[in-house]
């Protein structure tokens, strides 16, 4: 999926459960800082929120560990350039740690 759609389909919680696991997570994070700056957090606590109960579980939303996880993102993702979110992925192997 291009970061197009990805971003697409994350914002109309239209993605499904299947295609959407931790690399996706983060590839939408970064996408959000680059496009939303500021906003990108409020907008993607929200956006999950709605892509858990889209999946009949809203329950798995965990507003601590998002985050958590955001900050991990923003904080390598910025004064950075990477011309996609591959790039991105490809830059930080260490977010796949846990």
């Amino acid at each position: 999926m291009t970061d197009d759609e990805l971003c697409a389909a994350f914002d109309s919680a239209t993605v499904p459960d299947e295609g959407f696991h931790h690399r996706e997570h983060i590839r939408v994070a970064f996408l959000y800082f680059a496009r939303h700056g500021e906003a990108a957090v409020p907008r993607f606590c929200a956006a999950l929120r709605r892509f858990a109960a889209a999946q009949g579980v809203p329950e798995k939303y965990a507003h601590g560990l998002t985050l958590d996880w955001l900050e991990r993102v923003r904080s390598r993702a910025q004064g950075a350039r990477y011309a996609d979110s591959e790039q991105f992925l490809k830059g930080h192997p260490e977010l796949f740690d846990g």
